[in-house]
């Protein structure tokens, strides 16, 4: 009997033993594969990549602000070759102060790569709106006359606008081009889109041509 209850007691032990390091050893190696296993998992999920044909900025500041952007054309529809209406944007200048009101210096580029000159240039609008979508700057530019646009001729349009200053924030900079018809022109889905990679938004029609970053904390003036 003492001898039984001796070999019970020898068997629960090992038993303990046993559990204890199922306990530690099993858990331990189920810690280990997951960290081994989650990196590949990580690995495995695509990171985004810039287009190469996406528009490409350089922004320098955030108070005294300079932006130069440049823009790749959107392939041609096949097989028309040429469009009747198709204007390209290749290039823009920007440089202003957020601080307070101040003076915004803009050149634009743009070349016609449509058939035939445009008859009835439609108007040009800048937009600057802040990241809740909210107008901050809404300006007619009237040295922009895309009329000037001879077929394959890059032309650079200068403007010069004084606006106010911007609060702390980021912001996007577009142009609105509505429709010179008069029974379109004040429907935005109907606006034009300039023919280039990556700025073009057809639900608000908008051209979205570069982003911002304002310093300091200073309530804009709606321009």
């Amino acid at each position: 009997m003492k001898w039984a209850k001796i070999g019970i007691a020898l068997l629960a032990l090992q038993a303990a033993s046993h559990g204890s390091l199922f306990g530690q050893n099993g858990v331990q190696f189920a810690l280990d594969k997951f960290g081994q296993e989650q990196p590949a998992s990580s690995a495995a999920v695509p990171v985004p990549v810039e287009s190469a044909n996406a528009p490409h900025c350089e922004i320098l500041g955030t108070e005294e602000i300079k932006i130069t952007c440049t823009y790749t054309p959107t392939p041609r529809p096949a097989p028309s070759g040429k469009d009747k209406f198709r204007i390209v944007l290749n290039r823009a200048a920007l440089s202003f102060g957020t601080v307070r009101d101040s003076y915004m210096d803009i050149d634009l580029t743009f070349t016609n790569e449509g058939a035939s000159p445009i008859s009835r240039p439609p108007v040009v609008t800048l937009a600057v709106d802040d990241e809740a979508g909210h107008n901050i700057v809404r300006r007619v530019l009237p040295k922009v006359d895309l009329s000037k646009l001879s077929p394959g001729v890059p032309v650079t349009f200068s403007e010069r606008l004084l606006i106010g200053g911007f609060r702390a924030g980021q912001y996007t900079i577009s142009l609105a081009i509505p429709n010179p018809d008069p029974s379109l022109k004040n429907n935005p889905a109907r606006n034009i889109l300039l023919s280039n990679e990556g700025i073009a938004d057809s639900t608000i029609g908008l051209n979205t041509i570069a982003h911002f970053a304002a310093g300091r904390s200073n309530h804009p003036s709606r321009n």
